[in-house]
């Protein structure tokens, strides 16, 4: 069966947006929502490509208008997403959960759920729902990070760095459990170990490890604290 021309427009934004040409990809998407303007499908493709160009209020439009043609855990996870860069975690936190009334046990609406209970402050909630997605899905990347996420809060940096370990040796992006991996190595003062993971980093996003290398140098650059009495005499430690 030969494909139709909006069909031919959607596997041409697909293919953009895997190069990160956003906006060639949301110009193809247009082009097939122009064709096929009720396909729910093009619709959600629409709204991550707006999403990632930064324009969430229509992102989040795009989204709403898929779910009204067809529910679908992708479009409500896209919806959450939407929402939440718009600083509104708790309609985003909502959103993911209605999805998940209609589509339970999904991995991807399960990941945005936790991942919006960590900015809500629910740190146990979060760990716990990343913890299912792992039981599931092992090689989860935002879940293995989750957890090492988790394990930085409380301040277990080896345990953190333990599942952050399992997430960069997945496939995907693992750019931002490389980043909390600096994070980690900073706070254990293991700068070496730090600047080795950012030159990872520099090998897949040298813009990001530019500004975790100057963080590094940051503390790097620190002076040691003084431990000559005259030096903290009279001094409360904090």
């Amino acid at each position: 069966m030969s494909e139709t021309k909006a069909e031919f427009w959607q596997r041409i934004g697909a293919a953009f947006h895997r190069l990160r040409k956003y906006p060639e990809a949301l110009q193809a998407y247009e082009s097939a929502c122009k064709l096929e303007p009720d396909d729910p499908d093009i619709m959600c493709s629409m709204g991550f490509i707006l999403c990632d160009l930064g324009r969430h209020q229509e992102s989040e439009t795009a989204f709403k208008r898929s779910l009204e043609l067809k529910a679908s855990a992708k479009a409500f996870s896209g919806l959450s997403l939407a929402l939440n860069f718009q600083h509104m975690p708790n309609e985003a936190y909502q959103a993911a959960l209605d999805g998940l009334n209609l589509f339970p046990g999904n991995v991807q609406l399960k990941v945005r759920l936790a991942t919006i209970s960590e900015t809500l402050r629910k740190g146990e909630d979060a760990m716990r729902i990343f913890r299912e997605v792992i039981e599931v899905d092992p090689d989860n990347i935002e879940a293995l990070s989750g957890v090492g996420r988790g394990y930085m809060r409380d301040l277990h940096y080896a345990e953190a760095l333990h599942y952050l370990n399992m997430a960069v040796g997945k496939e995907g992006n693992i750019v931002p459990a490389l980043c909390t991996m600096v994070s980690a190595y900073i706070q254990m003062q293991d700068l070496i170990k730090a600047n080795e993971t950012v030159d990872r980093i520099a090998e897949i996003d040298h813009e990001v490890a530019e500004d975790f290398r100057r963080l590094v140098d940051e503390f790097s650059h620190e002076p040691p604290e003084s431990s000559e009495s005259g030096d903290t005499e009279g001094m409360t430690e904090h």
